[in-house]
């Protein structure tokens, strides 16, 4: 498990063991699981959150409407950033830290939907911030950190399932960029994000030398003239949309810009 995941587990795993009386005084004492005290995102983060009542969720939840006031609320204290680079916009701290503010939105009247309005851009797109060349995070984080850019995360697909490196999903060669047919499903936020992290096969199962081999992460524009979307009807966190994903084709172009070490490549348009 990477470090920086496990931190954040063990911090989330000590915030639901604590009573409701430990909870409240959670502000005001340091976590041991990080450096910096527990109070700096929980409390920042509380002061978005909260200008956002019950009424408005219960909208949000019955219009099934993406929580747009929410969303720009966040980006516009720098949360949406939190985790990404400061010479990015961002503010360079730990997924533990995210974590601790996640927490702290999600345990108001938004729930789930408020989370996942925001948790989709923090930590889908960390591949460009860990793996991303100084020119790909350049140009693609000051837009995410500032809430221009809304990522959705093609990753699973129907027949694969937690198997990932079954993904039939193939991006083909040709002059110019890459083709990229396939299908995607519980696609969150893809009715109203302008792009996509989207996981393809570049060498098929069948022809890599491990299963992990051949496997692509592409950065790029959500073109709607070549890819499907179907909402997908569910019970609970409306407010945040899940999808089937239908590619006709992608093309990528601008080939060079792919990059990337062993199982993660990183691709732009």
């Amino acid at each position: 498990m990477h470090p920086g995941l496990q931190e954040a587990l063990l911090v989330c795993t000590r915030i639901a063991l604590m009573s409701v009386s430990q909870r409240r005084c959670i502000r005001t004492i340091p976590s041991i699981a990080v450096a910096r005290p527990i109070s700096t995102p929980s409390d920042k983060a509380l002061a978005v959150v909260t200008r956002f009542d019950d009424e408005y969720w219960l909208a949000r939840d019955e219009d099934g409407e993406f929580p747009k006031e929410f969303h720009r609320g966040m980006a516009d204290n720098g949360w949406l950033g939190i985790t990404m680079p400061e010479a990015y916009g961002g503010s360079g701290l730990s997924v533990a830290e995210a974590a601790i503010m996640m927490h702290e939105v999600s345990s108001h009247g938004g729930g789930m939907a408020a989370a996942s309005s925001v948790h989709i851009n923090l930590f889908g797109p960390h591949p460009i911030v860990v793996h991303g060349t100084p020119a790909q995070k350049a140009e693609w984080l000051p837009g995410l950190v500032a809430g221009r850019d809304q990522c959705c995360f093609g990753f699973t697909e129907p027949d694969a399932g937690l198997d990932t490196a079954r993904i039939k999903t193939f991006a083909e060669k040709v002059p110019g960029g890459y083709i990229v047919r396939g299908q995607k499903v519980w696609t969150s936020t893809a009715q109203v994000a302008n792009k996509i992290m989207l996981l393809t096969r570049t060498t098929r199962y069948e022809d890599a030398r491990r299963p992990t081999d051949g496997i692509t992460i592409f950065y790029t524009d959500l073109d709607r003239s070549k890819i499907e979307v179907r909402r997908i009807p569910k019970m609970g966190r409306k407010a945040v949309d899940s999808n089937a994903l239908y590619r006709r084709a992608f093309c990528s172009r601008n080939a060079s810009d792919r990059r990337g070490r062993q199982r993660l490549q990183l691709h732009s348009r």
